[in-house]
């Protein structure tokens, strides 16, 4: 299962020979610590939080992306290991200078192979919402929270579901040289030029 994770996290960054042959994207890669609360009703202890991401631009401040992570909690005393993997769109809306809003949501799989009971797996959505903040052209500083929702989660009835929020703080680096967007002639981070007088 760890594996067909790594290897949609590959795909992610494989998308722009695909939307266009002869231009390969920004590809963005980076880490995050933050803290998780779980839903009540999972009986999970909230706690840290880290993980890592891998994504690509598509279009101009689109990107396509998948991260993977790990959360160590606990249930009813008992350690577990918690392996939220993540991929979907996230969407680059300028605000001021180099501050960016990012939105975002996709598919969500949970694992928790310590798990007693028959379902070690939970699948869902998430919506993530951060502040993005450009550091140069080549780096990036964020703040901001990632919502997944179950629509059945395990012990509970089929007609359950669960949320769990994770709060967050990350950074990234742009790996490739092209840091262009496509066809713009700047950087990802760098705003628009003025019109001309």
């Amino acid at each position: 299962m760890r594996a067909l994770r790594w290897i949609a996290m590959a795909a992610a960054t494989a998308t722009p020979l695909v939307a266009s042959a002869q231009r390969i994207g920004t590809i963005e890669a980076g880490v995050h610590a933050g803290l998780i609360s779980y839903d009540s009703k999972l009986g999970y202890e909230n706690g840290p939080a880290i993980g890592g991401s891998i994504g690509t631009y598509i279009f101009p401040r689109l990107q396509a992306f998948a991260e993977d992570g790990i959360t160590p909690t606990k249930r009813a005393g008992v350690t577990q290991k918690h392996y939220p993997f993540r991929t979907g769109l996230l969407y680059d809306i300028p605000l001021s200078g180099k501050w960016y809003l990012g939105l975002g949501g996709g598919y969500n799989l949970d694992a928790y192979p310590d798990e007693t009971t028959a379902n070690k797996y939970e699948d869902g959505f998430f919506g993530t919402a951060k502040l993005r903040v450009c550091m140069k052209n080549d780096w990036n500083l964020s703040f901001g929270g990632v919502m997944d929702q179950k629509p059945s989660p395990n012990r509970q009835s089929l007609d359950g579901t669960s949320n769990n929020m994770t709060f967050r703080v990350g950074i990234s680096k742009f790996l490739n040289g092209n840091k262009e967007m496509f066809g713009t002639g700047r950087g990802v981070c760098e705003p628009a030029a003025p019109p001309p007088p």
